[in-house]
């Protein structure tokens, strides 16, 4: 099998790149964090409504 030779892989990261994975790394942080909250206040929600 051929090796795969994407050139954002072969390159040095550019500034754009760069960036694109800060920003990545910040929204799977939002998305993590903001799925635990969600998860606390619904088991929240779901005890109150049981009592």
């Amino acid at each position: 099998m051929a090796a795969d030779t994407h050139s954002s892989t072969t390159e040095p990261a550019s500034s754009d790149m760069k960036a694109h994975v800060r920003n990545y790394e910040g929204f799977t942080k939002v998305v993590k964090y903001g799925a635990i909250i969600v998860f606390v206040i619904a088991m929240a929600v779901v005890f109150i409504i049981a009592n």
